[in-house]
């Protein structure tokens, strides 16, 4: 269950998964030595030290066998013994103990010479090193800026974007928009399913997504369509269209509509403290909670999708009928 919440994993990818690991028994079956450390991590290392002190034993007998001094001579393979005589002493030549007489440089090398030397070399030395330290520093950024690519990358995939770029068009909205949605709802995950019955890549509910249908004027629904990309896609780009006619485009009402629904919304656009005029909110006028932090983090993806992704895409919104309503926000 977990490998399927996490990964997407049928289950028979997941069982074979599981499968294809060793047991604890071939594992054990395998190893010179198996450490239990189900108990407590004092038992553990008790275990650990026994093994370890039970190998630098056998490591220092082996050691003192085959070191052990011979004081009367070499043992040979028949069992006699060979003495060794001492070495002889040797008297060094005559010529080796002659002095040999001091001879004078014809040329000494004269001190500012010397000093512009080592200075030179200095120099070169110090260049070189703050050369390479310089090389090594670029070397980390440009590795720092690739691994934080890669992670950019992993945090906001843009999968089916053919689909989202073609509905998106159909329906006057911003691809980015429709991508920030799609990565909050399900991260791209098709198959995905809350646990209030959403379905698909924009978390349709049933009703919704029969009413939808109805709209659209759609033969043969089933909500089992939902699994279905191209039909999720369709479906969540209507309806995010026709919440942003509701609410006159504006961004955060309509994306807190798309969670809390349009009830809940129609409820605090008309309390005067949290909306001034009726149709449009600000996200720091919502009430704490999950819709708050969801119409915070669709609203900053939709900045980083667009620049990521859709950078072209330079004025787009969710609706082009008030698009002045985005331009005026902070990503």
């Amino acid at each position: 269950e977990r490998l399927i919440a996490r990964d997407g994993y049928t289950c028979d990818e997941a069982i074979q998964r599981i499968r294809a690991v060793l047991s604890s028994d071939e594992k054990a079956a395998r190893a010179d030595a198996v450490i239990d450390n189900s108990g407590s991590v004092q038992q553990t290392f008790a275990v650990v030290s026994d093994l370890l002190a039970a190998e630098m034993s056998a490591i220092n007998h082996n050691s003192t066998a085959q070191t052990a001094a011979v004081p009367a001579g070499v043992h040979t393979p028949g069992g006699d013994t060979v003495h060794v005589a001492p070495p002889q002493s040797m008297d060094r030549p005559v010529y080796a103990s002659v002095k040999r007489k001091n001879r004078k440089s014809g040329w000494r090398m004269p001190f500012w010479l010397k000093t512009a030397l080592i200075s030179a070399a200095s120099f070169i030395l110090i260049s070189v090193t703050a050369l390479l330290l310089m090389n090594a520093y670029l070397h980390s950024c440009s590795q720092r800026h690739i691994d934080e690519q890669n992670a950019i990358d992993r945090a906001y995939p843009l999968l089916y974007r053919e689909l989202i770029e073609r509905f998106a068009d159909e329906y006057n909205l911003s691809p980015a928009f429709v991508s920030a949605v799609i990565s909050n709802e399900s991260s791209f995950k098709v198959r995905n399913e809350s646990g209030v019955g959403a379905r698909g890549l924009m978390q349709l509910m049933p009703d919704t997504a029969e009413w939808i249908a109805g709209k659209l004027r759609l033969e043969g629904y089933s909500f089992e369509r939902m699994y279905d990309a191209e039909t999720n896609i369709r479906f969540g780009c209507w309806y995010l269209n026709y919440l942003s006619k509701l609410y006159l485009g504006d961004p955060v009402a309509v994306t807190a509509a798309y969670h809390a629904g349009q009830g809940q919304v129609k409820v605090w656009l008309s309390d005067p403290s949290r909306s001034e005029d009726g149709y449009s909110i600000r996200i720091e006028s919502l009430p704490e909670g999950p819709t708050k932090h969801y119409v915070g983090k669709v609203l900053r993806d939709y900045g980083i999708y667009k620049k990521k992704y859709f950078s072209d895409d330079l004025l787009s919104a969710v609706s082009a009928d008030v698009l002045h309503h985005f331009t005026g926000c902070s990503f």
